[in-house]
């Protein structure tokens, strides 16, 4: 395939044909705003040479992370840690029961995960929807735990309910969770 070029055609498809880089017809708006530059620079050939693919650098507009910040993020990360280690021995058993546990029906038999070793009362959506109006209209008062919330059992424990919901959540890797017990295990 031969092809003829003109004055005004100066786009070149690049040495680097690889699927993230090339789209058969078209032209990356980097590799336009460079053959731009060059066209207005009066046929300056050295300009365009200065600016190339190899000169751009990922996040590279981005600004850089100042002391403070750096500092701020050092101590989440220490805070994360040290909450995670706790929970670790709450799942061990090395941090008594009754220590972390509000609500009195906590237990850590079924659990496998030390972020699963945390007291409904420590979740802060878990008290937002003890504490709703229509849970207080019901009940008159407050529940504990939020396994006496009125709608526990229908929207947890149904197992219906469970697998209209299991669809919605996704692993860190975006694959759907294997429903164990079932067809699809």
């Amino acid at each position: 395939m031969s092809r003829t070029s003109s004055g005004s055609d100066k786009c070149s498809i690049s040495d680097d044909d690889s699927e993230y880089n090339y789209i058969p017809g078209n032209y990356s708006l980097i590799e336009t705003e460079i053959m731009q530059a060059s066209e207005s620079d009066d046929g300056d050939v050295e300009q365009s040479e200065q600016t190339s693919f190899a000169d751009v650098q990922p996040y590279s507009s981005e600004p850089i992370a100042d002391e403070e910040w750096v500092e701020e993020y050092r101590q989440r990360q220490a805070e994360k840690e040290q909450k995670l280690a706790s929970l670790k021995d709450r799942l061990a058993g090395k941090e008594s029961l009754s220590n972390w546990c509000s609500c009195g029906k906590c237990s850590t038999t079924l659990l496998q995960n030390p972020n699963e070793c945390l007291c409904c009362q420590d979740i802060e959506q878990c008290v937002e929807s003890l504490s709703d109006k229509w849970v207080l209209e019901d009940l008159q008062t407050a529940p504990e735990c939020i396994t006496l919330h009125p709608a526990f059992g229908t929207v947890c424990l149904d197992r219906w309910s469970l697998r209209l919901a299991a669809g919605k959540y996704r692993t860190i890797d975006k694959k759907r969770y294997l429903q164990t017990g079932s067809d699809e295990a």
